[in-house]
């Protein structure tokens, strides 16, 4: 029996009896992607549990293409004042007709503590107290989360384990079986849009500090295409769509390259919801720390993220056939500073991305390549 730690009187919550699940995990697309399989664990640990999502609009574009998760509820982002609360007020009737048994907070944060306290949920399983941020402890009380030790997932007490075990260690209260984790698969139903050509590029994230300089990206792109591949550089938004302009144009002008210039496009404009057949498409993709890069990783594609500021040891690319390359592993040092967790550089100069050499990201590429045995994208240049 699972007691819960809602004010009031002490109702108990029977694991063997949890039919519906609320997880709670309302932004930004990498954390979403690391959340999925906590979903996929409680979808294969009772083929009756229905797992619903409360989730902003934009990650829920992504998560609904994956089939364990059985119903989302959007929490407003934007509006007036009014506007929002009419549509929290909504979002909280929405909520309690579900009648859900147990409310997972993956996040931890003051908006993601009011949508716990609105599910009216039987009982409430949380983060470790030290990860709970702003008034997230005021607005739901929680029982306290197990450290773990040893490598496993587990409290605020282990920094280099990964958040995909942190958020499955959440599970253990319900006697959910976390590892291995399991890998979320896609639904059969899929938007239709683009399929990505060859070798896919991200150059942009909304950090400036995860950025690999532009040029390391236009001489990665132009090796790439000289060696007979298709490159696709991804944009969302008009800022990553100039940026993505940019590294084609000079990957374009490189020495040498020629009509091999050709193969290196940008990908077609693409909605949230068709990004999942997008990647799963790619022969392999690369880019700075950020939402596509664990999307490609959770699809299964060879993927290779570049780490600066943050540590891939708590964020890094999760799934097999992946490499979340630093200075350190590229043999090329290490700094001091890193991982600094910030958005602005202390030195001026982002020596963690600016000294990660395009020979070590291209040997890292073509290793998981080789390993993965995935090849066949070579560009067709002849029309060039």
């Amino acid at each position: 029996m699972i007691p819960t730690s809602r004010a009031g009187p002490e109702r108990e919550v029977e694991a063997s009896r949890i039919r519906r699940v609320l997880i709670v995990r309302l932004s930004a697309l990498g954390d979403c992607v690391h959340a999925l399989p906590v979903v996929e664990a409680l979808r294969r640990w009772s083929g009756e549990v229905e797992v619903g999502w409360a989730i902003q609009e934009q990650g829920a574009a992504v998560v609904s293409a994956f089939g364990a998760v059985s119903r989302l509820h959007l929490y407003p982002r934007r509006g007036s004042v009014w506007q929002r609360l009419s549509r929290l007020a909504s979002l909280r009737r929405e909520l309690r007709a579900q009648r859900y048994d147990v409310a997972i907070d993956l996040q931890g944060n003051s908006k993601s503590g009011l949508v716990m306290w609105l599910s009216g949920a039987r009982r409430n399983i949380g983060l470790p107290p030290g990860d709970r941020r702003e008034l997230n402890r005021l607005l739901v009380p929680m029982a306290p989360s197990a450290p773990v030790r040893g490598g496993e997932a587990g409290g605020s007490g282990a920094p280099t384990t990964h958040v995909v075990e942190r958020t499955l260690a959440l599970l253990r209260p319900l006697g959910v079986p976390a590892r291995p984790a399991p890998r979320p698969s896609l639904r059969g139903d899929l938007p239709s849009g683009p399929m990505a050509r060859g070798v896919v590029i991200c150059p942009g994230t909304t950090w400036p500090t995860k950025h690999w300089p532009r040029r390391h990206y236009a001489a990665l792109a132009a090796a790439l295409a000289a060696g007979g591949r298709r490159v696709e550089l991804f944009w969302g938004g008009e800022a990553e769509r100039r940026l993505a302009e940019q590294v084609r144009d000079e990957a374009r002008a490189s020495t040498g390259l020629g009509a091999a210039g050709a193969a290196i496009e940008l990908s077609p404009e693409l909605e949230l919801a068709q990004l999942p057949g997008y990647f799963a498409a790619a022969s392999s993709v690369v880019g700075n720390d950020s939402g596509p890069l664990h999307l490609a990783a959770v699809l299964g594609r060879p993927a290779v993220a570049l780490y600066g500021p943050t540590d891939p040891g708590r964020n890094g690319l999760f799934w097999s056939n992946t490499s979340s390359l630093t200075l350190l592993d590229a043999a090329a040092g290490e700094l001091e500073c890193r991982p600094c967790w910030s958005r602005r550089c202390a030195r001026g100069d982002l020596a963690c991305l600016e000294r990660l050499e395009v020979s070590a990201v291209l040997e890292a590429l073509t290793r998981l390549e080789r390993r993965g045995g995935q090849a066949g994208d070579e560009a067709d240049t002849s029309e060039a």
